[in-house]
């Protein structure tokens, strides 16, 4: 939902987990590949969304400096809801270790 919003302007490019410029198996590229497509990019501002680089959020944003982060927290029960209508076959995986 972030995202959408965050993409509406034409000065901000926003980069999914799914989008093979930015990411590979859910994974930010590495940095190089990142290097050249921010300065690449027309935008103004760049967002990527990635959930599976959260744990070196620091490094990133050295990295990439200036740049900031945005930490979006969910009710536990909402992310478990919202994976298994996702994902559906992990509903076995929440029901066996889970409930």
């Amino acid at each position: 939902m972030l995202t959408t919003c965050l993409d509406r302007p034409l000065s901000v490019a926003c980069y999914n987990e799914t989008d093979d410029e930015a990411f590979s198996s859910y994974e930010l590229n590495p940095d190089a590949e990142l290097t050249r497509l921010i300065n690449g990019s027309s935008a103004t501002h760049l967002v990527f969304k990635s959930l599976t680089d959260s744990a070196r959020v620091r490094d990133l944003m050295s990295t990439f400096a200036p740049s900031a982060a945005i930490w979006i927290y969910r009710d536990f029960d909402d992310v478990v809801n919202s994976a298994i209508k996702k994902w559906k076959e992990h509903r076995f995986y929440f029901r066996e270790n889970c409930w």
